[in-house]
């Protein structure tokens, strides 16, 4: 795998990327990724593959607070989980799972 795995805060993403992103998502989904799904993935911390300067994978880790029987649980869910289709076969996608899973397992 010769990409650049890299953690970014969603206030981090230039518009292009984050442009490029919401093509990534719809193009891996196109008829299931929904713009709430896109509102959703955001506002945590994304975990995004470049090759160069493109994003080919994402998976983006964003806080919930959880009732549980009255008690309160903060929890981080995996969102937006894609490969661009010309990059898919090659680890890309347990790589930026793997270091969400990290994230999530650190902070929450």
């Amino acid at each position: 795998m010769s990409v650049d795995v890299r953690l970014l805060a969603s206030a981090a993403l230039s518009a292009d990327v984050r442009t490029q992103l919401r093509t990534l998502l719809w193009g891996a989904f196109p008829d299931d990724f929904t713009e709430d799904d896109w509102q959703h993935g955001l506002g945590g911390v994304h975990v995004v593959a470049f090759d160069g300067e493109r994003p080919v994978g994402h998976a983006s880790v964003v806080g919930r607070a959880l009732r549980v029987g009255g008690q309160r649980f903060d929890g981080g869910y995996l969102e937006a989980v894609a490969v661009d289709a010309s990059h898919r076969g090659r680890g890309i996608g347990a790589s930026v799972v793997r270091l969400a899973g990290e994230v999530i397992n650190q902070g929450f």
